[in-house]
């Protein structure tokens, strides 16, 4: 199964912040600080992935983390920080959000650096990401991917290969998961 190691971060931190309280409590309130930090996954599936690192400080809104993943597709690093939402979460504030295509063998590195204050972290969450529902290559889900998925609509040829013209959600099948599939990924491919 996958493995995390880290490297720096000198102190464990707990604080109640008065704007969590259940869940967003549990995964903000908590954190580990320090000057830099990195974060290693491995042993993950080969795959596109989005990284969400919760990186906010519970105890100083001035404080700010620079989050970056090495060999993202998104921007590095993006600096996380400020008034904790009330029970909430805010890309930019409470954590930063990260695209990567991951190969055989491969790992994920997160680094944390410190922008302002102290670098914090409270958590991940590592999803596995589908791919673009892109059918024309015009690396945007617009109106001409919906048309594919409705003209192309039914059962693919057989035998079907792993994936078939317009089968976002390979199944051997246009359906209802590939409309979904285009509705979600509406704008621009990450």
């Amino acid at each position: 199964g996958m493995t995390i190691t880290r490297a720096g971060g000198l102190n464990p931190a707990a604080f109640n912040n008065a704007n969590t309280s259940g869940n967003h409590e549990l995964l903000l309130d908590d954190t580990f600080n320090g000057p830099s930090m990195f974060y290693t996954f491995a042993h993950l599936p080969k795959g596109q992935y989005r990284v969400y690192t919760y990186a906010i400080a519970p105890y100083n809104a001035t404080f700010r983390t620079d989050v970056s993943v090495i060999g993202s597709t998104s921007p590095n690093p993006q600096p996380i920080g400020g008034t904790m939402p009330v029970n909430g979460f805010a890309p930019g504030i409470t954590h930063a959000v990260h695209s990567i295509d991951l190969a055989p063998g491969g790992y994920i590195v997160v680094s944390v650096a410190t922008s302002v204050g102290s670098s914090n972290i409270n958590g991940f969450q590592i999803v596995p990401r589908p791919p673009c529902a892109d059918f024309d290559g015009s690396n945007t889900v617009d109106v001409d991917d919906l048309l594919a998925v409705i003209l192309l609509w039914g059962s693919c040829d057989s035998p079907c290969p792993p994936n078939c013209a317009a089968d976002f959600v390979p199944n051997c099948s246009v359906d209802v998961d590939d409309l979904i599939a285009v509705i979600l990924g509406w704008g621009g491919c990450p």
